[in-house]
């Protein structure tokens, strides 16, 4: 059995009626409070009770909610990385920041950033709730090209160029074709972010939050400006021109441009009627279109109960800031609003102040019938003017009470009340005279800022949420549409951006800090650090120079100096580290003074050797001297060892002779007898 559907002038029904019961529109009551929010800041409220007294109004509202706003916006307006995504493994670090950094650039710089947290937070503090919608724009300018004789290939690869729409070619008798195109010329495409005015945003009642419930935009839009957006005006037929009729809906903006009399109008148009302006509902609801089938998020457009478009999304493009949160409960407390006591309160003691003072300045008088000569001289309040009376006591001052002795203990308790509701102390905005002096040290009164300033650290941690959710909804965004590849400079290095290739990110961090005060202190612990490294070699090389360079950037980051690439080069891009000039002195000192510790080493081993050789020559006399001595000595034994010899050689012959001649027989005695002897 075929599921039953329903028709779009049910959903249009269906719709229309959630819009009427949904909060934000028509007279509720918190399109009461934000108009009366308007009025207080604007200091129309409150009126003088009666003429002639004092118009003064306390700025009480308005400084609150500048002071909060001018916190929040320092930290999260400047050009300090707030959001950063995280990786999903060691290989995601580079391309999370990268992605980080393009994000950022889209939020910054291809939307104005610093005026879209303006107003959301200026909208947040007044009317509970700020809002702004995230969405893809196509955005694309044409050149209409004709075309003929060409082959069938030619037209095919015309056809797959995506730089060309909206082609058309019709085959001619030879066989070619010829026909028009249209090609882009520029693409200027891309995520658009958007205020939401508070009082063209409206939800269901008793949402806890965006998602789940039912919500949606009321925005004044001619038939071009639907059209340009995509939006069906053949739909329209029959139905003519209601934002006039929808007049009362636009309080909240009367109350805006009432300071400057704009003489709001809706249709301002000269009675052209393609210049009038319809009602357009953007809704964003979860409903069954089909019996039996589960439920699925629609958005609807549809312009006095008409459905113009009908279609399944799978997400909204509406993002939410609440300052105040309130437990289950989608609008959470109004900031602006708890400060109306206040102003209501010291605007009235003012006044009173200031009453009490222009009635003893210029006091009301009694004056007897008949005691002045001429009464229009009493009239007359010119300084040093003259009175005729005809008797001393005609004219008297009349009585008055004196003021209150505890009003201005009044006035500085209701100032200390308006802190403790607010959490912004005049400590904190540098509006306490009493804050330097010389029982208060710089310590101490750092230390009392950031206690003042609690209350407003939990607004923005709030608002870190809602960053979150903003720069992964342009992430997902710029995933989905954006198919081009282009250039992009990250700290310094030209990166290729393909978002095509990117993944899926579903969580982001937020770091922020608090005033100038915080990140001059975390800039300071780094420079600490650093100076550490400096001072120890071992703590040195545990940093190395990539922390190094990292904690640098960091610092000129802390300090809101963005082109750092300008002051600091990557480690890895540093050319070889030439010598130190100092070192090169030293060197080249030490290479004199070695050059002239040789020179006095050579000099000295000159005359070591001149003294070696003169050592030498002496020791060789000497030696060839006692060589002479030792040679005359052994010749001399010589010589006496052969005159032992002779006397000794000739002793043996007369001993032989002796012996020879003793022995001979007895004969005639010889006559001679030859001896070696004689």
């Amino acid at each position: 059995m075929a599921r039953k559907e329903i028709s779009l002038d049910q959903i249009g029904v269906l719709v229309d009626r959630k819009i009427r019961q949904a909060v934000g529109v028509n007279a509720s009551k918190l399109q009461l409070e934000r108009e009366r929010v308007l009025k207080y800041a604007d200091g129309a409220l409150p009126k003088p009770q009666h003429a002639g007294q004092s118009s003064y109004v306390s700025n009480d509202v308005y400084d609150s909610v500048e002071a909060m706003k001018a916190d929040l916006l320092e930290t999260f307006g400047g050009s300090q990385d707030i959001v950063k995504f995280s990786p999903q493994g060691p290989d995601d670090v580079e391309p999370c920041r990268i992605a980080t950094e393009y994000v950022s650039y889209i939020v910054y710089r291809r939307n104005p950033g610093f005026f879209i947290f303006h107003d959301i937070i200026e909208d947040g503090l007044q009317a509970r709730v700020g809002v702004v919608k995230a969405y893809w724009n196509e955005d694309k300018e044409y050149e209409d090209e004709t075309f003929e004789s060409l082959a069938e290939e030619e037209v095919q690869g015309l056809a797959a160029d995506d730089q060309i729409e909206e082609l058309e070619a019709d085959l001619q008798k030879d066989g070619t074709y010829k026909g028009t195109l249209s090609r882009i010329k520029t693409d200027k495409s891309g995520v658009v972010i958007e205020n939401v005015a508070p009082e063209e945003f409206f939800v269901e009642a008793q949402a806890k939050c965006l998602k789940g419930y039912f919500h949606g935009q009321r925005t004044l839009l001619t038939k071009s400006e639907m059209q340009a957006q995509g939006i069906p005006i053949e739909k329209l037929k029959g139905l003519k021109p209601d934002a006039d009729e929808n007049h009362d809906t636009d309080a909240e903006k009367d109350v805006r441009f009432d300071k400057i009399d704009t003489g709001y109008s809706a249709n301002d148009d000269g009675g052209n009627e393609d210049d009038q302006k319809y009602v357009v509902y953007e809704c964003y609801s979860t409903m069954t279109l089909k019996k039996g089938d589960r439920a699925r998020l629609y958005k609807v457009i549809q312009v006095q109960k008409k459905v113009l478009v009908c279609e399944e999304v799978d997400r909204s493009p509406f993002i939410a800031f609440v300052p105040l949160r309130r437990a289950h409960s989608m609008w959470g407390n109004n900031f602006a609003a708890r400060v109306i006591p206040t102003q209501n309160a010291r605007t009235v003691l003012t006044r009173g102040i200031l009453d009490h003072t222009s009635i003893t300045n210029n006091p009301r008088y009694t004056v007897l019938q008949g005691g002045l000569v001429n009464p229009r001289e009493m009239l007359d309040n010119r300084l040093g003017g003259m009175v005729n009376i005809s008797r001393p006591d005609a004219v008297r001052p009349l009585e008055q009470a004196p003021l209150n002795p505890f009003v201005f203990n009044t006035l500085e308790m209701l100032k200390a009340n308006k802190e403790e509701t607010t959490g912004t102390s005049s400590l904190a905005q540098g509006l306490n005279k009493d804050a330097i002096s010389s029982q208060n040290s710089q310590g101490m009164v750092e230390d009392l800022v950031d206690l003042s300033k609690q209350r407003a650290k939990v607004i923005a941690r709030n608002f870190s949420m809602f960053l979150q959710e903003l720069y992964i909804e342009v992430y997902r965004l710029v995933l989905e549409n954006d198919s081009k590849q282009s250039v992009f400079e990250v700290a310094g290095n030209w990166v290729d951006i393909d978002p095509r290739t990117w993944i899926e990110r579903k969580d982001a961090s937020v770091t922020f800090h608090l005033g100038k005060g915080a990140a001059d202190a975390e800039a300071m612990n780094f420079t600490t650090l650093l100076t550490m490294a400096a001072q120890d070699p071992d703590l040195s090389r545990m940093v190395g120079e990539k922390g190094k360079y990292n904690a640098a950037v960091t610092i000129l980051k802390l300090k809101n100096i963005k082109n750092h690439q300008d002051y600091l080069t990557p480690p890895d891009q540093l050319p070889p580290q030439g010598p130190d000039p100092m070192m090169m002195m030293e060197m080249e000192k030490l290479k004199a003074d070695l050059a002239k510790a040789n020179a006095s080493v050579e000099v000295a081993q000159l005359k070591l050797e001149v003294e070696r050789t003169k050592a030498e020559a002496l020791i060789a006399k000497h030696q060839a001297e006692l060589a002479n001595i030792q040679l005359e000595n052994m010749l001399k034994l010589k010589e006496d060892h052969r005159k032992d010899m002779q006397v000794a050689n000739e002793i043996d012959v007369s001993q032989r002779e002796l012996e020879i001649v003793e022995s001979s027989p007895a004969v005639e005695p010889a006559k001679a007898i030859v001896s070696p002897n004689s």
